[in-house]
């Protein structure tokens, strides 16, 4: 290119010359010199093509453009979901049996996919003591700016584990919330999957179990800019986040015992079925099938090589109207 770009102004020059040597000669054929006081015509403008190319006109220069409707749906909702295991091999046959999911290497063979009905549904990959991450379930929240969502999370009582980075789906993070319970943030790029109206063995919303409840229910409502429906079920609490007017998360006190942390919920229109079928892999029944009022039939089981998972059959959630000031 630069090549191209300092041959063309010899090539007008020269190109100028003989036209005004031509017009001299034909003046001097008419009948002599004419006034050369007389200012001439300036020659015609050249245009340059390689700067026409390297300068877009006005119109062509890159706006920000406003996310899709479908990105604007995703927001303040967990849009993607990992296992992170020591045990890959034995999780993944284990799930198989469980749910009947489909789990076969990825392009990248740090990991493994785990699809549903032919939908990719989730991620494995192999435990990393040298990551922020420890093993188990990891949920990312989908975030419309992870910078400014990054710089909110320090501000709120929670840590920032790892910072930004691109990834497959678009630029991550992983945040610790200010009770414990460790999550990922995203913001997609354009060309991260959609997601789909939940199907039998998809992924529906994510809990979090904590000893500090009003402390985490006042930091995700700021992380997702959730409205709350409240609901008290057998002297448990329970927090049921709202992003566009649909579940996203629940959050509710830890059971004796157990730390806090962040459990992902499959949807199953038969969850007593299916903690039988846990039963018969050798896992242990956290929770037992139980109906809670306005969020559904509910159990949490924890596989035999780790990672603990929740069950649900939704009630027929309608929380398109719900405002946060009247729950």
């Amino acid at each position: 290119m630069h090549g191209i770009r300092s041959t063309l102004p010899n090539v007008m020059m020269n190109s100028h010359t003989l036209l005004l040597a031509a017009a001299l000669a034909a003046a001097a054929c008419a009948g002599g010199p004419k006034n050369t006081s007389t200012a001439q015509p300036a020659p015609p403008t050249a245009t340059n093509p390689v700067a026409e190319l390297e300068t877009p006109a006005p119109d062509a220069e890159p706006v920000n453009e406003a996310p899709a409707p479908e990105r604007e749906r995703d927001f303040g909702k967990f849009v993607r979901i990992e296992l992170i295991t020591s045990k890959t091999k034995e999780s993944a046959i284990f799930y198989e049996k469980l749910l009947g999911w489909t789990i076969n290497p990825g392009a990248d063979p740090s990991y493994l996919v785990i699809e549903n009905q032919g939908h990719e549904l989730a991620k494995m990959r192999s435990y990393d003591s040298s990551k922020s991450t420890p093993e188990g379930w990891l949920s990312w929240l989908s975030v419309a700016d992870i910078d400014d969502m990054i710089r909110d999370v320090p501000a709120n009582g929670g840590e920032v584990l790892s910072a930004p980075q691109p990834g497959e789906d678009g630029r991550m993070a992983v945040v610790k919330g200010p009770t414990g319970g460790i999550f990922g943030m995203i913001e997609l790029s354009a060309t991260a999957r959609a997601q789909r109206d939940p199907q039998e063995g998809d992924f529906v919303l994510s809990q979090l179990w904590t000893d500090d409840f009003e402390s985490a229910v006042s930091f995700y409502s700021v992380m997702g800019d959730y409205n709350t429906v409240e609901v008290k079920y057998e002297k448990t609490n329970y927090s049921i986040m709202l992003a566009e007017g649909e579940p996203s998360a629940v959050i509710r006190r830890a059971p004796p015992g157990r730390s806090t942390r962040w459990i992902p919920f499959v949807y199953t229109a038969n969850p007593d079925e299916v903690v039988s079928r846990a039963k018969s892999l050798r896992a242990v029944i956290v929770t037992p099938p139980r109906d809670v009022p306005t969020l559904g039939r509910v159990a949490v089981i924890e596989a035999p090589m780790g990672g603990v998972l929740g069950i649900i059959r939704p009630d027929d959630w309608d929380f398109k109207s719900a405002d946060s000031d009247d729950e």
